[in-house]
Order: structure tokens, then C-alpha cells, then sequence
């Protein structure tokens, strides 16, 4: 009974070592043909190159300094009470960090300084002054 027992723990184990003997030589097969595809793709990738985006100096330059500072006065000759203040600083809030001490409106000199938090192009403020209803004459970066 026990040589019984023992042959078939055996056959068991042996059936199981065969089994994943199997699957190694299919895992190693499948790693060669794996490794052959990367190969032939990374080959491939290799003779074809893209072209080089060429940019002018002048343009990386107007780039930088359209953004290169967060203290910005902007003209707006529209604006002419408090509503208008209110609405300046309505539009440039997500912009600031407080609202009321981070965009100034002088009425008399028709202007909005402002102190930004992250930097914006001009052409995202004078999207923002047109938004709040008014035309941007000029955008002075100190």
C-alpha cells in the first residue's frame, strides 16, 4: 500500500517537472521570437528619420519675452467705473493670487496692473480683457 502511494506521488511530480519543462522551452521560444521583433522594428525606426523643425532665433526670442515677466500694465481705455474693476478683476482671478491686491484698476489712467502667478502670453490677456468686455490698446511688461 505504501509503494502504492509513493508511485503515485511520484508520477504525480514527474508528470508536473515534464509539464513545466514544456512551458520553459515555450516561454524561451517565445523570448527568441520576442527579441527578433524588437530587432527588426527598432532597424526599421533607425532608417527612417524625421526631420529637425527648424525655428528662427527671432521667434524663440518675441517668445520669451512675451512671457519672460508676471508684472504686467495693461491699457484698456473702455473701463470707467466700478463695474469695469469688477469685471477686470473677475476674468484675471484664476490668474492671481488675491484678486484685490494682485490686479490693480486705475480708473483715471485707464489701465490694469497686474501680478501674476504663473505667466501669461499677451495674447491670453487680451483674450481675458476682451472675455470681460473691452479692448486692449497696450500691454507693458515691467
Amino acid at each position: 500500500m505504501f509503494r502504492l502511494i509513493l508511485i503515485f506521488i511520484l508520477s504525480i511530480f514527474i508528470n508536473g517537472c515534464v509539464n513545466l519543462q514544456e512551458k520553459k522551452i515555450e516561454t524561451s521560444a517565445d523570448k527568441d521570437v520576442s527579441k527578433k521583433k524588437i530587432e527588426e522594428v527598432s532597424s526599421e525606426s533607425k532608417k527612417t528619420e524625421l526631420p529637425t523643425p527648424t525655428v528662427s532665433e527671432k521667434a524663440i526670442k518675441e517668445s520669451v519675452a512675451d512671457v519672460s515677466t508676471n508684472r504686467i500694465i495693461v491699457s484698456v481705455p473702455g473701463m470707467v467705473c466700478q463695474m469695469c474693476v469688477h469685471g477686470m478683476r473677475k476674468v484675471f482671478k484664476d490668474s492671481v493670487q488675491n484678486a484685490e491686491k494682485d490686479v490693480q484698476v486705475d480708473l483715471g489712467k485707464k489701465t490694469v496692473t497686474l501680478n501674476l502667478l504663473t505667466a501669461l502670453s499677451d495674447d491670453d490677456i487680451k483674450k481675458k480683457v476682451v472675455q470681460a468686455g473691452y479692448k486692449v490698446d497696450k500691454i507693458t511688461r515691467l
